[in-house]
């Protein structure tokens, strides 16, 4: 389960069926994606409460045969 208390590079390392998404919001989850989520969106410009339960609802998806490592 994705929580805000997880980074984006954590999210992507488990659930890596949520990297389009991320990709679509242009969120850097590689270089700058290693604070938590609720230290990262502090000024308002995404809901964190959407973001979250939107990942997991993706993160409860299959991963695509070409994500798979």
């Amino acid at each position: 389960m994705i929580t805000a208390k997880m980074s984006l590079a954590d999210i992507v390392k488990q659930y890596p069926q949520t990297i389009p998404y991320l990709n679509n919001l242009h969120l850097d989850y590689c270089c700058g994606g290693h604070m938590p989520l609720d230290e990262s969106f502090t000024d308002g410009s995404i809901d964190l409460t959407s973001l979250i339960n939107e990942l997991n609802n993706i993160a409860s998806q299959p991963v695509p045969q070409k994500q798979r490592k």
